[in-house]
C-alpha cells in the first residue's frame, strides 16, 4: 500500500458517504487515504479478516463472495464509487465477505479506522454528516431490501404453487 492523492472533484460526487462534507474536510480525509492497486484475481480483503477501515472502489470493478475458498458464491460486483467496510464506523467487526478484484488496476482507496478517529477529534462536526449519510445509506438499503422481499413475498404467496 502507498499514500497517494484522491481525485477528489470525480470521487466525492460518486460516493453518498462523502456527501455534504466541506472540501477541506475531504482533503484531509482523502490525502492521508492509502490506495491499494490490484491486478485481475488478487483478493483485497478475505472473508474473516478484521474490518479495519473503509475501502473505495476509485477504477475497475470488486467482485463480492460468499462461502469458502473451494465453493464461492458472487453476492455483486462494486464498481467505481462503491465503498465497502463502512460498518467500521459504528462498530468493530470482521468482514463477512471475500473482496476479489476483477480487472487489472483496479484501484481502491483505504480509509484507516485510525484516520477516521483523527478525523472525527479534529471535526466532530464533519464527522456527524459521515455518519448521517452512513444512516441514509443503511435506510435506503433497508428500504431497497423490503421492497424486493415483498415483490417476492407477493409473487410466492401462501397460495402459489
Amino acid at each position: 500500500m502507498t499514500t497517494a492523492p484522491v481525485k477528489l472533484d470525480a470521487l466525492s460526487n460518486k460516493v453518498y458517504l462523502f456527501s455534504w462534507l466541506e472540501e477541506d474536510k475531504l482533503n484531509f480525509l482523502f490525502n492521508k487515504a492509502q490506495i491499494i492497486s490490484l491486478d485481475s484475481g488478487n483478493i483485497c480483503i478475505e472473508s474473516e479478516a478484521p474490518n479495519d477501515g473503509i475501502h473505495i472502489v476509485c477504477s475497475g470493478s470488486i467482485e463480492v463472495l460468499s462461502g469458502s475458498e473451494e465453493s464461492r458464491d458472487v453476492l455483486c460486483t462494486l464498481i467505481e464509487g462503491d465503498f465497502f467496510g463502512e460498518q467500521c464506523l459504528l462498530q468493530k467487526s470482521i468482514t463477512r465477505a471475500t473482496f476479489k478484484a476483477l480487472e487489472d488496476k483496479t484501484l481502491v482507496y483505504f480509509i484507516s479506522n485510525d484516520l477516521l478517529q483523527e478525523f472525527e477529534a479534529s471535526y466532530p462536526d464533519q464527522f456527524a454528516i459521515l455518519i448521517s449519510n452512513l444512516a441514509r445509506f443503511y435506510s435506503r438499503t433497508l428500504r431497497s431490501l423490503n421492497d424486493r422481499l415483498s415483490l417476492s413475498s407477493q409473487a410466492h404467496g401462501p397460495h402459489s404453487q
